[in-house]
């Protein structure tokens, strides 16, 4: 019987398709299909025929077990998946034409003009499995990648150009060797694999979904990021990732974040939309268009260490109608006056060094009074340039901010930290200047020492950030003589 089946014709489970290989023979991601033969070819990108790996199989498919061909797989590869009755798991069928690819020997880089492909015949990416690009191309036409297929960038500086749409619904392959720029429209709920830079508009999913970067993420000043929001759970996300192979995950931030809402949707206070994740990011939007809101709501746009939200909440009838930061003694006093306080509780300050990230300084009780003045004193600010902003809070936890201030206390301290913040892995340096300590300690916001250095101290002391403290807001203490100077520093 068993003869019998072998002898037979093995009917197809999937068909030959590419995917998403990273990773190596055991691994959790392995790209197969249990109790099925996995075929796995590779593409050659310089012939652009697809060769048979070699490769060998677990399990026994007489019984039905868990089975596939266990491959050491990089790059660009497709599988073919049939029943367990194929005799040659591991061979078989190769197309035999190769598929679509740059012509390095023509000095044609649009994507339109046919003299930049072999044979000189403009690919139809939805017709062919892979298209490969070995130069450096213009996407000049708008191009519709379905699932399934692949664009595979291995060598040159390509580009997408103004007036051109992409909608990558697979994977854009992006070698190190190979960089791609988008200043057209780039669409989809697809990946792209490698780094990537956006100086035209990325509007992730099909209304509304996810696109994914697994690399680093750069943004240029003319970036435009098309947010739609569908539903307090259905919305367009933004993912910059990494992985064993290709390490990454940051995001540099720049241009305008547009936002919108579908089908008459109404968000609620409360609702909050994580419409990036990224490992880290620097920078911000420097353009933020939101969508109006029902009378009483208000949005904010939150710069978290790993992603950025947009928060939905109540909007109090209060009026700060005056903020104030001015120096005093060795610290910063912060006053602000407001108007037509309704149900207030409360008044926090918050502090930043870098105006992204902020902490709350201290808390000042409400009032509730027509017309009130309100003080704080900042005795630790940190050396250089200190934000500052006041939040609004009622007795139902909505809340409101005022407007930032930034006052720069540099050269008011005895020493001189720098850079602050600081990068987690980085090397923190301190300049005790005139100063003579015996000792230098760090401490987290739980009062935790967590570095000390005791000695006679004097000039520049490098102290190293480990890559494992957590991010956010730290105290460094200089002793000298039995006086405490404490100054704040912000790890990232």
């Amino acid at each position: 019987m068993a003869a019998m089946g072998r002898a037979q014709s093995c009917p197809g489970i999937e068909g030959l398709k590419p995917i998403v290989v990273r990773f190596g023979v055991n691994d959790s991601n392995f790209p197969t299909i249990p109790l099925y033969w996995n075929r796995f070819f590779k593409v050659n990108e310089s012939t652009g025929y697809l060769e048979t790996v070699t490769c060998s199989y677990t399990g026994d498919p007489n019984l039905h077990e868990f089975a596939y061909c266990a491959c050491f797989l990089t790059g660009l590869y497709c599988r073919m998946v049939t029943d367990v009755c194929d005799p040659t798991p591991c061979g078989g069928y190769i197309p035999a034409q190769p598929l679509p690819k740059t012509n390095n020997g023509s000095g044609s880089s649009g994507w339109s003009q046919a003299a930049t492909w072999t044979a000189a015949a403009v690919p139809d990416i939805s017709n062919s499995i892979a298209v490969l690009i070995t130069k450096s191309v213009q996407v000049d036409q708008d191009l519709n990648i379905p699932k399934d297929h692949w664009l595979s960038l291995s060598a040159g500086n390509s580009s997408i150009l103004s007036g051109s749409t992409v909608v990558c619904n697979a994977v854009i392959q992006v070698y190190t060797s190979a960089q791609l720029e988008n200043f057209g429209t780039l669409k989809g709920s697809g990946q792209i694999a490698g780094s990537f830079t956006n100086s035209g508009i990325l509007s992730p999913g099909n209304s509304p979904g996810k696109f994914s970067v697994v690399g680093n993420y750069t943004a240029t000043a003319t970036a435009v990021h098309q947010i739609e929001i569908a539903a307090s759970n259905l919305y367009d996300t933004i993912s910059i990732a990494k992985d064993a192979s290709a390490p990454g995950g940051a995001a540099v931030l720049n241009g305008t974040l547009n936002v919108s809402l579908l089908n008459g949707f109404a968000p609620s206070s409360g609702d909050s939309y994580k419409i990036m994740t990224y490992t880290s990011a620097t920078g911000n939007f420097t353009n933020v268009n939101l969508p109006a809101l029902r009378t009483g709501l208000s949005w904010a746009v939150n710069y978290n260490a790993t992603d950025i939200t947009l928060q939905v909440s109540g909007v109090l009838p209060v009026t700060i109608s005056s903020i104030n930061v001015q120096k005093k003694n060795n610290g910063v006093q912060v006053d602000w006056t407001t108007e037509n306080e309704i149900n207030v509780q409360n008044y926090e300050v918050e502090s930043s060094a870098d105006g992204i990230y902020f902490s709350k300084g201290g808390s000042v009780n409400a009032n509730a009074g027509a017309i009130n003045h309100y003080s704080w004193f900042d005795a630790l600010p940190v050396n250089g340039k200190n934000y500052y902003r006041i939040k609004a809070i009622d007795a139902d936890g909505k809340f409101k901010y005022s407007k930032i201030l930034l006052i720069n206390i540099a050269g008011s301290n005895q020493v001189a930290i720098y850079p602050n913040p600081v990068k987690k892995g980085a090397m923190l340096q301190l300049d005790l200047q005139n100063t003579k300590a015996t000792a230098i300690e760090i401490s987290n916001e739980f009062g935790q020492v967590l570095y000390r250095k005791a000695g006679e101290l004097t000039g520049n002391i490098s102290i190293a950030v480990p890559a494992v403290w957590p991010a956010g807001q730290y105290l460094l203490t200089v002793i000298s003589n039995d006086k405490f100077m404490t100054r704040k520093i912000l790890v990232e």
